[in-house]
């Protein structure tokens, strides 16, 4: 459905693999899921896009950008290689951003649901405060050294960070690289 130029989608939406997808134009929102895996020229997405269910950006090594993102459930990020910093972002169940290389950043009072993935994230030096994730916690091959005072975590964090191990050895259960505990 097309109203003042928007596009408006009421189920899913599959663009994957369509190598040569440099734009989304005019779309605003898919009430289903939007799933553009291996659009490698794929560089932003339209602000204030919106999706109902999940948003599947897995291996758009050119992404830079994801705008002014509206609302989304889960979101996956997956080797987005040249993303470096997401905006805010309300409540999401699933956030995976396993090597995203070059992420920076993420939003502070960032909420998860269920479980969020930054294992390979190299360039992420820090999580955000207010950082709340429901699920498990994954940052393995990364460079977080220190875990923000105010981190909530449901279930259980992976890191093998020899540095974190040994800075929370006391605070924590550490089996084989792997910080289990409740945090908060």
């Amino acid at each position: 459905m097309v109203n003042n130029n928007e596009v408006h989608i009421k189920g899913d939406l599959f663009l994957s693999n369509c190598k040569n997808l440099k734009s989304l134009g005019n779309l605003k929102s898919v009430e289903g899921s939007l799933y553009l895996s291996n659009c490698t020229v794929l560089t932003e997405l339209p602000n204030g896009l919106s999706v109902g269910v999940e948003l599947n950006l897995s291996n758009c090594k050119k992404l830079v950008s994801l705008g002014n993102i509206g609302n989304v459930n889960r979101l996956i990020l997956y080797k987005c290689s040249n993303l470096k910093s997401l905006p805010s972002l309300s409540t999401l169940k699933f956030l995976d951003l396993e090597g995203c290389s070059a992420l920076e950043s993420l939003p502070d009072n960032l909420k998860i649901i269920g479980d969020l993935d930054l294992r390979g994230c190299i360039s992420l030096k820090s999580l955000p405060s207010g950082l709340k994730v429901g699920g498990d916690l994954f940052f393995q091959n990364c460079n977080i050294e220190q875990l923000p005072d105010d981190l909530e975590v449901g279930d259980t964090i992976f890191s093998n960070s020899e540095r974190l191990i040994e800075k929370y050895r006391d605070k924590y259960e550490i089996l084989d690289g792997i910080v289990r505990g409740r945090i908060g």
